[in-house]
This record gives C-alpha cells, sequence and structure tokens, in this order.
C-alpha cells in the first residue's frame, strides 16, 4: 500500500477522531439537547482528567460546527480514498 505522500498528498496528516451522532432527520430541538448534556459531561472536572489520562484531546462543537468538520474531512480524504480504492 502507498504512503499518502507517494499517492501525491505529501501535506495531509491523518488523525483519528470521534464523535456521537444520531439518526438522519433527528428533529433540532434533540439534537440541540443531546449536544448540551455531552459538552455539560465531557466538561466536568473527572471527565476532562480522564480524557487527559488517555491522552484525548476533546473538542466541543456545536452540531453546525460539527456538520462541517465531517464535510472537510469529506473533502479532504475523498480524493484520497478514491486514488486508493482505483483498480490497477
Amino acid at each position: 500500500m502507498p504512503t499518502l505522500k507517494e499517492l501525491g498528498y505529501p501535506e495531509l496528516v491523518a488523525t483519528t477522531w470521534a464523535a456521537i451522532s444520531g439518526p438522519a432527520h433527528l428533529p433540532a430541538n434533540i439534537v440541540g439537547k443531546l449536544n448540551r448534556e455531552v459538552v455539560k459531561a465531557l466538561s466536568s472536572d473527572n471527565a476532562r482528567k480522564r480524557l487527559e489520562q488517555e491522552a484525548v484531546v476533546t473538542e466541543l462543537l456545536s452540531p453546525a460546527q460539527f456538520t462541517a468538520f465531517v464535510q472537510s474531512e469529506i473533502d479532504k480524504w475523498g480524493p484520497v480514498a478514491r486514488q486508493v480504492a482505483k483498480p490497477e
């Protein structure tokens, strides 16, 4: 398997991320409430300390920020995935 640099993406940096998401078309009021509760839970001293111990960096995004982030990941990785998936 070629490296990202060999594929023509010398500046591309890969990271791992995780998120909590729901089904498509979830009502905005439910999305907002879930987001507020997750942010609240992850902002607690206990959660922050535990995540830091595991070397986890948290970014507490709004639903709109997360949607934009996912789109940026699609934009970034889509060309790579298409190139790698090409039959030889």
